[in-house]
């Protein structure tokens, strides 16, 4: 979990990776990820007053140094992303990047106690298989 204060006092936000469904990992990793989600939720209630805004950014399936051993196995992981998401594709860095340097910024400043998916619709699509 990252935590940055922008130098204009509008508050801090915290970005995590989670989950806003089930069905990805094993239950104690859904519990963390849901629990993080419940946490952006209570710290919004404890800070907001005092200008500290709280939002996490929940990305999707993110194309990364990390990922690419799933897609460089063969077609199959690809494929389900696409099936899986509503825009078809895998996200990319910046975009996640983008939505979080939204919400660190003044122009989402009546924005708290969100958790932002950036997931190309895979938690409006909901299809997993």
């Amino acid at each position: 979990m990252a935590t940055w204060r922008p130098s204009s006092g509008s508050g801090r936000t915290q970005v995590r990776g989670g989950a806003l469904v089930g069905g990805f990992g094993d239950g104690a990793q859904q519990a963390a990820k849901h629990g993080l989600t419940g946490l952006v939720k209570a710290a919004t209630a404890d800070r907001a007053r005092q200008g500290i805004r709280v939002n996490a950014v929940a990305p999707g399936v993110v194309r990364t140094p990390g990922s690419e051993p799933y897609f460089e196995a063969g077609p199959e992981f690809a494929a389900l992303v696409a099936r899986s998401t509503g825009l078809g594709r895998p996200g990319r860095a910046a975009e996640v990047a983008e939505a979080a340097a939204w919400l660190l910024s003044d122009r989402a400043s009546c924005v708290a106690g969100v958790t932002l998916p950036v997931d190309g619709g895979i938690t409006a699509v909901r299809r997993f298989d």
